[in-house]
C-alpha cells in the first residue's frame, strides 16, 4: 500500500512539473544558449520538433495515475467504482480548465493551445472521462464478443502511434498542412482514422500468420528430429 501511495505521489508530481514549468520552458531565454538538438527536446525548435518533454511527457504520468487505478481494482464493484470516479473527474477536470483558460494568466506568456496547462488539463480530463464512456460501452449486451474497433486500435496503439506521426508530421502531408478547409479537415480525419484501422487489422494479421508459420515449422523441425 505504501508502495503504490508513493508511485501515486511521484506521478502525480511528474505530471505537475511537466505541465505546470511549460510556459516558462517554451519563454526560457537561458534556453537559447543550448545546441538546437537539445532544446528541441525541451521546447519548439524549428524544423527540429514535432513534440516536447514539455508538456506532452505529462500526459504520460497522467495516463500512469489512471493506470494505478485500473491496476488495484479487483473485483467487478471496484471497477465500475474506478470508472464512475474517471467519469466525474474527467469532467470536473474539463469544466474546471475551461473555466480557468478565461481567467488571467500567472505566467508572462502562455498560449492556450500549446502551452497552457489550462489546455493540458481540459485534454487530460477529456481523456480521463473517454476511459469511462468505453467502459460503458463494453457493459452493452454481447459488448465483450463483438469485434471493437476501439480494441483494435488500443491493441496496436504502439504501432499506429509510430506510423501516424510519420504521415501526420512528415513529409507524406506536409503539401496538406493548413491547405485544407474545416469539411475538408474533418473528411481528411475520417479517412485517416478509417486507414489507421485498417493499418491495425492487416498489422495484425500479419503477425498472427508469422507466428502461425513459425510454430509449424517448429512442429516440422520436432517431427524430422
Amino acid at each position: 500500500m505504501k508502495t503504490t501511495r508513493a508511485h501515486y505521489v511521484a506521478f502525480t508530481l511528474a505530471m505537475l512539473t511537466m505541465t505546470l514549468l511549460t510556459p516558462l520552458i517554451r519563454t526560457a531565454s537561458w534556453l537559447a544558449t543550448v545546441p538546437d538538438p537539445i532544446e528541441a527536446y525541451l521546447r519548439p525548435v524549428r524544423p527540429l520538433t514535432s513534440f516536447t518533454f514539455f508538456p506532452w511527457a505529462g500526459f504520460v504520468f497522467a495516463g500512469a495515475i489512471v493506470g494505478l487505478m485500473l491496476d488495484g481494482a479487483r473485483t467487478r464493484l471496484e471497477e465500475s467504482r474506478a470508472n464512475l470516479l474517471f467519469g466525474l473527474a474527467g469532467v470536473a477536470l474539463v469544466v474546471t480548465a475551461w473555466g480557468a483558460s478565461y481567467l488571467p494568466s500567472p505566467y508572462p506568456r502562455s498560449d492556450f493551445w500549446t502551452s497552457s496547462p489550462a489546455f493540458f488539463f481540459l485534454r487530460t480530463g477529456l481523456l480521463t472521462a473517454a476511459v469511462a464512456l468505453a467502459y460503458v460501452w463494453q457493459l452493452r449486451p454481447a459488448g465483450q464478443e463483438k469485434w471493437s474497433p476501439l480494441k483494435q486500435l488500443g491493441r496496436s496503439s504502439l504501432f499506429i502511434y509510430w506510423i501516424h506521426v510519420e504521415m501526420v508530421y512528415g513529409l507524406i502531408s506536409l503539401p496538406l498542412h493548413k491547405a485544407l478547409t474545416l469539411p475538408r479537415a474533418w473528411l481528411a480525419f475520417a479517412a485517416f482514422s478509417a486507414f489507421m484501422l485498417i493499418c491495425a487489422v492487416l498489422k495484425e494479421r500479419v503477425v498472427g500468420w508469422w507466428r502461425t508459420r513459425q510454430r509449424r515449422v517448429l512442429v516440422h523441425d520436432q517431427v524430422k528430429r
